[in-house]
């Protein structure tokens, strides 16, 4: 499909944005997200909104519950998510890159200090 496109896509880049971006997450590097708690909690739901709040084109995001259906259906889809669990009962993110995960993130504030620093480095 990016062949088939190429010409087109070199003479007018701003009309494929959207192709340029799949590109970009298809060559990679990628980032997952799985963020481990139960949705109702108010702190999951603010660490959602910052997720939201930046523009994140190479990275997918997993909600991993704590419980429910959901939780086996979750894991059968992705069964690495197992073993991210939400810490001390506390929505708990994980960010990993390369099958390596960062330590466990619990709070808004780690997340987006994350955020920040990951921002500096690029």
């Amino acid at each position: 499909t990016m062949e088939s496109v190429s010409g087109q896509a070199a003479e007018y880049p701003s009309t494929f944005a959207q192709m340029m971006m799949a590109l970009d997450f298809l060559t990679g590097p990628s980032t997952e997200v799985v963020l481990a708690g139960e949705l109702e909690d108010e702190i999951m739901h603010k660490m959602i909104q910052e997720i939201n709040s930046r523009f994140l084109p190479n990275q997918t995001v997993l909600f991993h519950p704590s419980s429910g259906m959901e939780r086996a259906e979750i894991e059968a889809l992705s069964p690495f998510v197992k073993k991210q669990i939400a810490l001390d009962g506390k929505a708990t993110a994980y960010v990993c890159r390369n099958y390596t995960c960062e330590s466990p993130l619990t709070g808004v504030e780690q997340l987006k200090e994350f955020f920040r620093k990951k921002e500096e480095k690029s």
